[in-house]
């Protein structure tokens, strides 16, 4: 029997903390995504892609039976994605992987949250703003991405003006993948940080004029890793995005973020994990993967109920319908 599932069944739960005590989670009432996390990072560092294979499909099995049923692989044009055809080999080998674990898992005795919902693997892919020098190289790479039918987005592309990277230089590349997007009719994963201590939020509100002129905002946008209050939201939100909450928003000093979550319509919500960073309380310490979206879409719920008084159920469909509008491409 595959560890992880001996110990699954010993524990009689899939979650564990940083100290590898078992956690147990609130089921999910309804099916759950992962908008945006990084598969081929789920690995130690310098793996090879056959560990990182691994390390993958025990994460979206574990996944899938906790009811995190579809994952957003995030693949960058300029980093793991410099090689497009061995990256999509790699991406539906770990898939066919995952579906050998799950069913390692359910012979073993493990039940899923969702046995009637297949496990649904996807991809988005951009040039991060840390690598904006390069976009020209990475664009035939980025194309070729871009045409796989698994791919549902472009991104993540956008701004960070925490990074040491020329801001002309990032907004030359943000507003390149946007027109590229346009022309695609793609949806967005947009990656917007603003200066450390930058109280006006000049990266969200340069990152928001350059959407509009755009003209993308039809197409769909993911606010994804969103960590600020709900004032910067308002712009993005009256141009019809969505908004993605992750780890951070279990955070004990993240009221600000909960706020922001209690104030976002319905139709906005979405979950991520940006696995492996800012696993969620109370898994904080230990790497991210995307089964812990769970523990964000039960917080989420929390936070509505307690200060809208909206059924918990009513968070879990609002962000399941969101995540199937935005990304179905079927």
């Amino acid at each position: 029997m595959k560890p992880w599932i001996e110990e699954a069944l010993e524990a009689r739960t899939l979650f564990f903390d940083a100290k590898h005590r078992p956690v147990a989670l609130p089921a999910p009432l309804a099916p759950v995504v992962d908008t945006h996390g990084h598969l081929s990072m789920l690995a130690h560092e310098g793996a090879s892609w056959a560990e990182m294979r691994e390390a993958a499909a025990i994460a979206l099995a574990r996944a899938w039976l906790a009811g995190v049923v579809w994952t957003v692989c995030i693949v960058d044009a300029s980093d793991d994605g410099r090689d497009p055809g061995a990256f999509l080999e790699w991406l539906s080998e770990t898939e066919a992987e995952a579906h050998a674990e799950i069913e390692a898992a359910l012979a073993a005795g493990l039940r899923p949250a969702f046995p009637d919902e297949a496990l649904r693997v996807s991809l988005s892919a951009g040039v991060h703003p840390y690598h904006a020098s390069g976009i020209e190289d990475a664009l035939p790479a980025l194309r070729e991405l871009l045409s796989s039918p698994r791919c549902v987005a472009l991104g993540e592309c956008g701004l960070d003006y925490h990074a040491d990277v020329d801001r002309e230089v990032q907004r030359e590349a943000f507003e390149l993948q946007l027109a590229l997007a346009r022309e695609l009719g793609l949806p967005l994963e947009l990656h917007v940080r603003d200066a450390v201590g930058d109280a006006s939020y000049e990266a969200h509100a340069e990152a928001l004029e350059i959407v509009r002129s755009a003209d993308v905002a039809a197409q769909g946008i993911d606010l994804h890793c969103y960590t600020l209050g709900p004032e910067p939201l308002e712009g993005w939100i009256e141009l019809g995005c969505k908004v993605a909450f992750g780890g951070a928003l279990t955070f004990k000093r993240s009221e600000a973020i909960r706020d922001a979550a209690a104030a976002c319509p319905a139709e906005a919500l979405l979950t991520e994990t940006d696995c492996p960073y800012m696993a969620p309380e109370p898994l904080r310490g230990r790497p991210s993967e995307p089964a812990l979206t769970l523990a964000t879409a039960n917080l989420l719920a929390d936070v509505r109920a307690e200060v809208l008084g909206e059924a918990r159920r009513d968070a879990f469909g609002s962000a399941w319908a969101n995540a199937r509008a935005l990304f179905d491409r079927a």
